[in-house]
């Protein structure tokens, strides 16, 4: 029996970690095959299988499906020979999307995420509006593809827990106050903003630039009091902030300040976006269109 494409691939390269990306119709092949699951982690088609798919995109910001080389080898040789009539060419420069390295054999791009996720994407794009200029919003926001480990729920339903998560997040939303003094415009907004720099008053000082910028909003003015609460809980007892939140516990009462923590930060993006004049980003649109849960 002839071996397929991938295979004698494999026996040239060695690499079973590499990557191949492929056109997204691709999958509507399986989704009509008897033995289909869209919640199982593996594609069946011809009585061979193709387990871990994961989503990639190309240099033009076009969604695509990415497949790691030992992965294709499961494939019957006309199987392979199927994908391989659908493989991009390298020309399209693509890559896997790290963030959603999970099954998506439903075949849909990933339309949703959770508010942890929406904190550090948002965060993420307002500091890419500033990368051109060496510098960024929120500095101990990291420039990876990796959610920093404070961003998921508590593993323990614990008045600590919920004190540290508050104090991470407060740490990591504290922003940039040379860069902010330093785009604001207006001479009386610009002896404000010298003040409230000497001070510390990083809330006082990103309402200045929103409003010296003329993009100033309820939601973004919304989001700085949530910032303010954020900044007063991490000095509190969690007891206090169940109090005060109106949660029955203390994983309530993360969760209520994560959605609040990612509206916040999604009304500044905007606002960012227009007070900045940036270009429009294909992949920035994307963030902002993702249904929060």
């Amino acid at each position: 029996m002839s071996e397929g494409y991938y295979t004698r691939r494999l026996k040239e390269t060695g690499n079973q970690v590499e990557f191949h990306f492929f056109e997204p119709e691709l999958l509507a092949y399986y989704r009509e095959h008897p033995d289909y699951d869209a919640c199982s982690s593996h594609l069946y088609g011809n009585g061979s299988m193709i387990q871990n798919i994961y989503w990639g995109r190309t240099e033009r910001n076009v969604p695509c499906i990415a497949v790691l080389l030992a992965h294709l080898c499961g494939l019957s040789p006309k199987e392979q020979d199927r994908w391989r009539c659908s493989e991009l060419d390298d020309s399209e420069k693509a890559k896997v999307d790290s963030r959603y390295r999970s099954q998506i054999i439903d075949g849909d791009w990933p339309s949703r995420i959770i508010s942890f996720e929406a904190i550090f994407l948002y965060a993420r794009e307002i500091n890419s509006i500033f990368s051109g200029e060496g510098d960024s919003m929120f500095q101990n926001c990291p420039n990876t593809n990796m959610l920093p480990d404070f961003l998921m729920p508590l593993a323990h339903n614990a008045e600590r827990s919920l004190v540290r998560f508050a104090q991470d997040l407060d740490t990591f939303l504290q922003p940039n106050l040379k860069l902010l003094e330093s785009r604001i415009t207006n001479e009386d907004h610009k002896e404000k903003a010298k003040i409230a720099r000497s001070m510390g008053q990083t809330r006082n000082l990103m309402r200045l630039y929103f409003e010296d910028s003329g993009v100033m909003t309820p939601e973004i003015s919304d989001g700085l009091e949530t910032f303010k609460r954020l900044s007063k809980l991490r000095q509190q007892s969690a007891h206090t902030l169940v109090a005060a939140e109106g949660g029955k516990d203390y994983r309530e009462v993360q969760s209520k300040l994560a959605v609040d923590a990612q509206a916040a930060l999604k009304a500044m993006l905007v606002g960012a976006v227009i007070a900045e004049n940036a270009p429009d980003d294909g992949y920035r649109n994307f963030v902002l269109s993702l249904e929060v849960e």
